[in-house]
């Protein structure tokens, strides 16, 4: 498989599926999470215009840590019970937000205000625990 970017096109689910195929190119043959990470990342963070981060926390067994990231400065570690992030972590869904700042979890610590909507899909690490991808974008409802 190889790997190749170029614009999306087309209606919103057909260029999630482009970009899923865009990842699948990317990500075939590595295993290293970090690798992956950092690459899935970026690739996301530059498809997608309006998105002002795109990462990955990873479990270490009692609260996330920060992993590869693309966008502003992020939170180092977010205990499971703590925002949006948390939120995804501990049920192990996706979470997402019209506006975080009406979130009505208890709040992590924000870097900015530049937060509008956002999301975070909860679900398994390779093998080893958890992991969070969360997005974050300055308009509102930028994850309909």
């Amino acid at each position: 498989m190889s790997f190749s970017t170029s614009a999306l096109t087309g209606s919103t689910p057909e260029q999630y599926a482009q970009l899923l195929e865009q990842a699948r190119g990317l990500l075939h043959g590595e295993r290293d999470r970090i690798a992956n990470a950092a690459n899935l990342s970026a690739l996301v963070y530059n498809a997608l215009p309006g998105l002002n981060w795109v990462g990955f926390y990873f479990f270490d067994g009692h609260e996330l840590v920060v992993g590869p990231f693309q966008g502003l400065p992020a939170c180092v570690r977010i205990p499971l019970d703590k925002g949006v992030c948390g939120a995804a972590a501990s049920t192990r869904e996706t979470q997402r937000i019209e506006d975080v700042h009406a979130f009505p979890g208890p709040h992590r610590l924000r870097l900015g205000e530049q937060l509008g909507t956002g999301g975070a899909t909860g679900g398994r690490e390779w093998r080893t625990g958890r992991r969070v991808r969360p997005r974050q974008s300055a308009s509102r409802a930028f994850f309909r």
